[in-house]
């Protein structure tokens, strides 16, 4: 199961295909899969990041931005989402000022930075990791382009950005203008904490649809995780890509062509179930549909999954709280 990184699952494609070893990932995002030939040797449970470019798009439209600019990793995964948002926001009447790509390995990025500022965009979009991501944001706090909305994706979430980029402890001494009891404007100063600077910063992230199967998932994953919690981004995927191969190991064997040849059929078709009950009925030669916690999953001869659930989240302190989803269909 895996690998999470899209690169990492690119670099070792190959190998894996000549070893007619299967490879399922839960958080490969990357367009670029989809063009590959993979035997069947590979497929992924969250979906092509072309529809996270929609989902980001519209989202970015629907809160009245007309002009955004892009700050992105120079790899597959950060291209694939920064050309598929283009392309959307621009299709839907939006203006990309400027595109900048920086290096994943790098250390300082007040160029790219100061870059992305010179548009003067209404929006700012970022597709990041966590390694990386304070380095950017804290330039841009440095340059003061954290007045300027951002907009993240998948790959901050649930990063707890806030306690690694600001410390809640650090404030400064600003000022605002307040009407006195006299109704003057007079001006009054304040401590600004921060940790508050990514407060509000709206982001898009493969989600779960709700159901049943998502219930059942959540409900198990909070007795084991150390905070209680119900999910985290792609432990649903990561649950999915597990059981599609245990599945179609149950009723195919547990060689690597014979794993390849049924995950196709266990993600659709015949009998819907949910959890380890498939492998059980798949074992018992029953077809099954598999009904993922992360949704119905129903993948295509490439290896993609043909439906998908997004997320619409915002940024409050270290959490990401989810404004509303939105579904894809097969």
């Amino acid at each position: 199961m895996g690998a999470a990184c899209s690169g990492t699952s690119l670099a070792i494609l190959d190998t894996s295909i000549n070893a007619q070893v299967v490879m399922v990932s839960p958080s490969n995002t990357s367009p670029q899969f989809t063009k590959i030939d993979k035997k069947g040797f590979y497929a992924r449970t969250a979906p092509s990041d072309l529809l996270q470019g929609d989902v980001l798009a519209s989202l970015l439209i629907e809160d009245g931005v007309k002009t955004a600019s892009i700050i992105s990793r120079a790899d597959s995964y950060g291209r694939g989402l920064a050309e598929a948002t283009a392309s959307a926001f621009e299709a839907a009447g939006g203006t990309v000022k400027t595109i900048v790509y920086h290096d994943p390995l790098a250390e300082n990025f007040d160029a790219e930075v100061t870059a992305i500022g010179k548009g003067d965009a209404e929006a700012i979009v970022g597709i990041l990791f966590p390694q990386t991501g304070c380095g950017i944001l804290g330039s841009a706090f440095e340059q003061g382009l954290l007045d300027t909305p951002w907009y993240l994706t998948d790959g901050v979430k649930d990063a707890a950005l806030t306690s690694a980029c600001f410390l809640a402890t650090e404030s400064e001494t600003r000022v605002r203008t307040e009407t006195n009891e006299d109704n003057e404007e007079v001006e009054v100063e304040f401590e600004f904490a921060l940790a508050g600077y990514l407060d509000g910063f709206k982001g898009t992230a493969p989600g779960s649809a709700a159901g049943d199967a998502f219930d059942a998932f959540s409900a198990a994953y909070a007795e084991v995780s150390p905070d209680g919690a119900g999910t985290f981004i792609f432990a649903p995927q990561a649950y999915d890509a597990v059981m599609l191969m245990a599945i179609s190991a149950a009723a195919n064997g547990v060689t690597g062509p014979e794993i390849a040849s049924g995950l196709v059929a266990a993600s659709s078709g015949g009998q819907k179930c949910v959890g380890v009950e498939c492998i059980a009925l798949a074992a018992d030669g029953v077809d099954v549909d598999y009904v993922g916690a992360s949704g119905e999953i129903e993948l295509n001869e490439s290896g993609d999954p043909t439906s998908a659930t997004y997320d619409i989240w915002n940024t409050v302190g270290d959490d990401n709280p989810v404004l509303n989803s939105v579904d894809f269909g097969s």
